[in-house]
């Protein structure tokens, strides 16, 4: 997880925890949904990077 990411993840969860309207844990609860999309998204690429060095060093090859 990249450091921005992980930042805001962490501050949103804090202030979820200390909302104390329903309107506000709403938006919040928005926002870190958001943030966890991205940071999923960051790490399917990452993972893709890795498998693909990964055949690139062993010789393996894969059609999916």
């Amino acid at each position: 997880m990249s450091r921005p990411t992980e930042a805001r993840i962490h501050a949103l969860c804090w202030d979820a925890i200390a909302a104390t309207e329903e309107r506000d844990v709403e938006r919040i609860i928005a926002e870190l949904r958001e943030a966890l999309q991205e940071h999923i998204k960051h790490a399917q690429i990452n993972l893709s990077r890795q498998a693909a060095l990964f055949r690139k060093d062993t010789g393996e090859y894969s059609e999916h």
